[in-house]
Formats: C-alpha cells, sequence, structure tokens
C-alpha cells in the first residue's frame, strides 16, 4: 500500500507531502484472503454496532421490565453477553482462537452466561436472567429466539468435528432449565 507524493508550491516555499494510503482492515488484522472469499468469514455479520443496536432494540421490546433501550445496553448482563459474544466470534472467525475464548471467558465471569465464540446465533436473541446459561461451540440459534435463566444446550457426544449441539429455529422460546 504504497505512498502517492503530492507537491505543493507557494511563492515563497515548495513542499513535498507524501500522502500514505491505509490498509484495508484484513490487512491490518492479518485475515487470510481466501478466508475473506469463502465463506467463514462474513463482514456483515461483523459489523458489531448495527447487530448490537437491534438486540437490544429487540430485548426492550420484548421484555415488560424494560424501561428503555438505554437500560437495557447498559444493565441487561443477557445483553452483555452478547457483546462478549460478538467480539469473541469475530476472532474465531479470524481463527484467533486463544484469544477469542479469553474474551469468551472474560465475558463469563462478568455475566455468568457461557457462550462458546464458535456457536453461530441469530439476531434479536434475548437471554432473559442469564444466570446459568451454556450455548456450546457447534450451537445454531435462529432469529427472535428468547432463553430464560439455567438453559444449557450442551454437547450430546465427545466426537471431534462433529455436530454436537442442538439447533433451534427462528421465534423459539426455551424456558428455564431447559437441558
Amino acid at each position: 500500500y504504497g505512498a502517492r507524493t503530492v507537491w505543493w508550491k507557494s511563492s515563497l516555499l515548495s513542499w513535498k507531502i507524501e500522502v500514505r494510503r491505509r490498509a484495508p482492515p484484513w490487512i491490518i488484522l492479518g485475515v487470510n484472503q481466501s478466508l475473506l472469499s469463502s465463506g467463514v468469514f462474513n463482514w456483515s455479520n461483523m459489523i458489531l454496532p448495527m447487530g448490537l443496536i437491534y438486540d437490544a432494540k429487540q430485548i426492550a421490546l420484548r421484555d415488560p421490565a424494560a424501561r428503555s433501550v438505554a437500560g437495557v445496553v447498559l444493565l441487561y448482563p443477557g445483553f452483555h453477553a452478547l457483546v462478549y459474544y460478538k467480539i469473541s466470534h469475530f476472532f474465531y472467525g479470524l481463527k484467533w482462537l486463544g484469544l477469542a475464548r479469553w474474551i469468551s471467558e472474560r465475558g463469563k465471569h462478568h455475566t455468568g452466561v457461557e457462550i462458546h465464540p464458535g456457536a453461530r446465533i441469530g439476531k434479536g436473541l434475548f437471554i432473559d436472567h442469564g444466570a446459568g446459561i451454556v450455548i456450546g461451540e457447534t450451537s445454531i440459534i435462529g432469529d427472535n429466539c428468547t432463553i430464560y435463566h439455567g438453559v444449557t444446550l450442551g454437547g450430546r457426544g465427545h466426537a471431534k468435528h462433529t455436530k454436537r449441539h442442538p439447533t433451534i429455529g427462528d421465534n423459539v422460546l426455551i424456558g428455564s432449565g431447559a437441558k
């Protein structure tokens, strides 16, 4: 990402300015070009604020105790768990697995909700009360789902590189204590 030279001249001075073009974000982050062309790394899923704003609005609409979207953003541990998940999932997509798991663990200690960075979660997930929720690596959760406290979307076997966790469709409510 080379430089371009621009000359600026005035009656008294002559200036030479070197203008550098900034490298694209995937070069800065060290993402392989083949990863971008495959379906693994999708930029539309990586735009954090847009998805989080939608999630906060959905939580405020579906929770009768929510006073405002700002209250959801500041006070709801389920929303905070989604923030940690989206950041860790971003790094998981970059194949920075250690950093992704570290961020996920920080989120678990902060919110009490354990979401593996490899899980695929649709938009509008509402985690109510959040305590004791576990979402495994190969879990897939659809759009606009609600999960209450004590839910485990855990494994059904020990085989590696296979689908071990459940798939949840769109608009599903999972009650307290479901395993």
